[in-house]
């Protein structure tokens, strides 16, 4: 790997958050992903979701506690027409995983928002299951463009995993030790009658547009 790519700085900034993880304060509703140009501590909680504080931009842990601890979060937007919010269901599978709800069927959480090396690609939500890792790509709209999305980002990663992503994924949660055989993509988008989406290899999460309700999974 490119020690002057953005990739690399990921990965040691990862590293530094692994290492130092027994002195970072943990908070189920509030985790820090490393990013290229430091730390972005970000928000599970329904009034902020997926809300960020990036200003913690050198390795020191006294100073990710103290955004961990008095975090500096907007609240969230302006409501989606068709009430779903990429940013609530983000950090709804977050916290699904995290609760280890039934119909997660044992995927652990791993990160969002996993930066790819391609510019401006990011992987919404990443779980795993024994030798599994799963790409959820989040859409407000029902569209059929996910799926090469999909197969993008599943090319991206499977094709790169040995040489490139294992290496940084390892300092990531529930990544240590794992030894990844397979790689599935889920779409998730809002639950329509009409959606006629089907692909062999990925799999379809229909949720309803009403706020509020809990997500519901179909999964063919």
């Amino acid at each position: 790997m490119n020690k002057d790519s953005k990739l690399y700085a990921i990965m040691e900034n990862a590293k530094f958050l692994f290492e130092n993880k027994n002195e970072i304060i943990q908070k189920k509703t509030i985790k820090v992903r490393p990013t290229a140009e430091g730390f972005t501590v970000y928000s599970l909680e329904s009034n902020h979701p997926m809300r960020g504080d990036n200003k913690a931009k050198k390795r020191d842990v006294d100073a990710i506690n103290h955004i961990i601890e008095h975090p500096d979060f907007t609240d969230r937007g302006k409501e989606a027409s068709n009430g779903f919010r990429e940013d609530d269901v983000q950090a709804r599978f977050a916290l699904g995983m995290l609760n280890n709800e039934e119909q997660f069927e044992g995927i652990e959480f791993v990160t969002a928002e996993f930066v790819l090396e391609k510019e401006n690609n990011r992987i919404d939500v990443l779980g795993v299951k024994d030798d599994t890792l799963y790409i959820f790509e989040l859409k407000k709209s029902t569209t059929t463009k996910v799926f090469e999305q999909m197969a993008e980002y599943l090319e991206e990663i499977s094709s790169k995993y040995d040489d490139t992503y294992k290496e940084i994924l390892q300092y990531y949660p529930n990544m240590n030790g794992r030894n990844i055989k397979k790689f599935v993509t889920i779409a998730v988008m809002p639950w329509s009658e009409h959606t006629k989406l089907r692909n062999k290899n990925m799999w379809l999460y229909e949720v309803p547009f009403l706020e509020g309700k809990d997500i519901i999974f179909h999964k063919y």
